[in-house]
């Protein structure tokens, strides 16, 4: 075998491996903070795809029925300045401290949220209704905006406004040091052979 072709596989192997292991632990680099209710079945449904799709960890239900949290305030807060109606479930899809859109309905079809989080930086954030662009709503300060209706999220991605570096699953971190582990094996043996 040559030396470029034993370089091809070896990035072949690396791509491959990295690739399949973020999709076995479902891990998109997106986030989905629910308002919703947990008598609402809609709710439920989208919560459970969410997190079955990309992780436990990807997906926070904020309950409007809870009275401990002001998770309902805060919705009313956000419906009412927008002009939206009070409509669950209300999803915003976060991304690097970026809210990708915000999606109001149960929608399970993976490629309409992984176009969503594919989707590049911008201050106008799309307002989908179903599967259907509604309108777009333009923030001038997105990380304000997220303290505002999605605190959770700063909790959870241990991120402020001083921190904003982003942090990964462990599970996601193991993964990936047993697909370099891998891959350096897989080259060894072939160095060796020749």
């Amino acid at each position: 075998m040559s030396s470029s072709s034993l370089c091809s596989l070896v990035a072949a192997l690396a791509l491959l491996t990295t690739l399949i292991t973020t999709q076995l632990l479902g891990y998109g680099g997106g986030y989905f903070y629910i308002y919703g209710m947990h008598t609402c079945p809609y709710c439920t449904s989208l919560k459970e795809f969410l997190a079955s799709q990309y992780g436990n960890d990807s997906v926070y239900f904020c309950d409007l029925l809870n009275e401990e949290s002001t998770c309902a305030e805060r919705f009313i807060n956000f419906t009412s300045s927008v002009g939206l109606p009070e409509s669950v479930p209300l999803t915003f899809v976060i991304k690097d401290l970026d809210v990708k859109a915000i999606v109001i309905g149960a929608v399970t079809n993976r490629g309409f949220w992984d176009s969503i989080l594919n989707t590049p930086k911008s201050n106008e954030i799309p307002i989908y209704v179903g599967g259907r662009a509604y309108y777009a709503l333009l923030v001038n300060d997105t990380l304000r905006f997220i303290e505002a209706f999605t605190p959770e999220y700063l909790i959870t991605r241990n991120t402020s406004t001083t921190n904003t570096t982003t942090t990964f699953p462990m599970e996601l971190i193991i993964a990936a040091v047993v697909a370099a582990t891998a891959t350096v094996a897989v080259l060894i043996f072939f160095l060796k052979r020749r």
